[in-house]
Parts: structure tokens; sequence; C-alpha cells
């Protein structure tokens, strides 16, 4: 009797390990951190862009009759949002979205991000994704700012811009720079390491530094990809 025990609690054990090792081998291929481009271009509840906003381009036509409003104040326009409540404007920055804002695949898979420095707040991808983005912001809008959202799991941990690095605008949240020029010997590189930076920003705003990103941080970290 004591060894048909045994053999039922040994068989109990290697049960309990068996189940044990499908729920990790399962939970490994979720853990992905991905990052997404929005399908346009979005803002905080009740703001719309500047350019969009009727009053002030009757006004400018108002004030410069003989201007092309579009064509002459069209950094302003595409720059600038402005709450259609409170009246006031600002410089793009934090927007909100649905999933369904997303675009249907991501721009840089799990697979092509190698790690995140906390220091120095730079991000590294390989360089398949670093010449995804180089060709995103030479087309699409890279000088005004392309939206971002970075995922863990389809979860949000971080949305910003990406942006040309050699332009000179303000955007009040996190921003990417991208260079779209590369030394010749392109192949050559492996990987690339992007600054999360918020030197975009206007100097009277306030922008939550990385560190207080704990979700993004803790995705890094349970992925074996912080380096701090």
């Amino acid at each position: 009797m004591s060894q048909l025990k045994n053999i039922l609690l040994i068989f109990g054990v290697l049960l309990l390990f068996s189940c044990a090792k499908k729920k990790e081998e399962v939970r490994v291929p979720e853990d992905k951190i991905e990052i997404y481009l929005t399908k346009k271009e979005l803002f905080k509840e009740n703001c719309i862009l500047l350019k969009n906003y009727k009053p002030f381009i009757d006004s400018l036509k108002t004030v410069f009759p003989k201007l092309e409003i579009e064509k002459d104040f069209f950094r302003i326009l595409h720059l600038h949002q402005i709450d259609t409540i409170s009246k006031i404007k600002s410089y793009k920055g934090n927007f909100h979205f649905f999933k369904s804002d997303l675009q249907k695949s991501p721009i840089v898979f799990d697979h092509e991000i190698i790690s995140f420095n906390l220091k120095t707040s730079e991000l590294e991808i390989d360089s398949i994704a670093n010449n995804k983005l180089r060709k995103m912001i030479v087309i699409d809008n890279g000088q005004y700012g392309q939206q971002f959202v970075i995922t863990y799991n389809e979860d949000i941990i971080l949305k910003g811009y990406f942006i040309n690095s050699f332009t000179s605008v303000y955007l009040n949240w996190h921003v990417i720079p991208v260079s779209y020029y590369e030394p010749p010997k392109d192949d050559k590189i492996i990987s690339k390491k992007l600054k999360i930076s918020n030197d975009w920003t206007y100097i009277d705003s306030i922008i939550p530094e990385i560190t207080s990103k704990k979700a993004f941080i803790e995705a890094l970290r349970e992925t074996n990809r912080l380096i701090e």
C-alpha cells in the first residue's frame, strides 16, 4: 500500500511539473514589445490641428487678405493644435487614441528591439528596423512628427513622436529623432541606438521623465532588454 502511495505521489509531482512547464511555454511567445504608427494624426480630447480650426483661418484671411494662408502659414498651421473649448493654442503633444487607431502591423517588431539603456535613454534596434524608420521619416510626416505607440503584449506602455533629426520643431511629448542619412557603408551597421528625448519640447513644457514610465521600464526588464 505504501508503495502505491509513493507511486501516486511521484506521478502527482511529475504532473504538476509538466503543467507548470506547459504554462511557461505558452506565456513566452506572448511577451512582445512592438512599435506601431497611428493611422492618422491624433490629439487630446477637444483639440484639433490649427489648420482645421475655421475661426482662426478666417481671422488670418481678414488680417492678411493678400497672403496664401495655407502656404505662408504652413508651419504654424501644422505644428499647433487648439483646444476648441478653452481656445488655448499649444504645440502638438500628448494624444488620446483607441487600438483601432493604430496601423494593423507594427513598424518595429519584437525581435528587432535589442535593448534600452536607462541611463542614456537610448533604444537600440537592429538595422532592418532602423531602415524602415528612415524610409518612413522621408515618405511620411517626419518633419512635423509621426505618432507612435509602443505596446507590451498589446498593452500600451509608451507613446510619442518619430521626427526627422534635422528638423527644428517643438513637440510637447516624448520624441525619437531618426536620421535619414547614414554613412555609405550602411550594410555594415548591425544596430542603431535611438534616444528617447525631451529636447524638442517647448521651454515651458513639463514632460514626464522616461524613468517615470513604470510599465515601459518593467516590460524591458521582464524581456531582459533593460540596461540599468
